[in-house]
């Protein structure tokens, strides 16, 4: 099923997908992911995160992005990321803690699913987020 939205360096995609965004054969594509270490298991899948594809193919100077709102993902948004099986998905981000009470709604901080598959033990408290805003406030609200 295609996206509509443009390809993000926070892209989790499976094997095939990556190897035909590179463009290469898929022995070639398969070969070159695992020589470079860009292949992670994530819940029992073979899964790329696309910015670290792209991030070996050029320069290491490259600044990280800055935070985002966008960073601040409901449960139902970080399963459709992870373009995977959403049951294994979701008891994936219940092993690895991932999931955040930020006042009454549960959360997903994408950069600690990105760290997580990566293996890297760092994690974000969400009080560090400013959270979307999905609506303007009322007049009566802003400051």
């Amino acid at each position: 099923m295609p996206s509509s939205r443009p390809w993000s360096p926070e892209d989790v995609l499976d094997i095939p997908t990556a190897i035909a965004r590179l463009d290469l054969p898929p022995a070639e594509g398969r070969r070159w992911l695992h020589a470079h270490h860009l292949a992670l298991r994530i819940a029992g899948h073979e899964r790329v995160i696309w910015g670290d594809v792209t991030a070996a193919l050029r320069p290491p100077e490259a600044p990280d992005r800055p935070w985002s709102g966008d960073d601040l993902l409901t449960i139902t948004e970080t399963l459709d990321r992870l373009r995977m099986n959403h049951s294994a998905a979701r008891a994936w981000l219940h092993k690895q803690d991932l999931i955040h009470r930020v006042g009454h709604a549960r959360r997903v901080i994408w950069r600690d699913v990105l760290r997580a598959a990566r293996g890297d033990d760092e994690r974000t408290h969400p009080s560090e987020l400013r959270p979307r805003i999905r609506r303007p406030l009322p007049l009566s609200n802003r400051i």
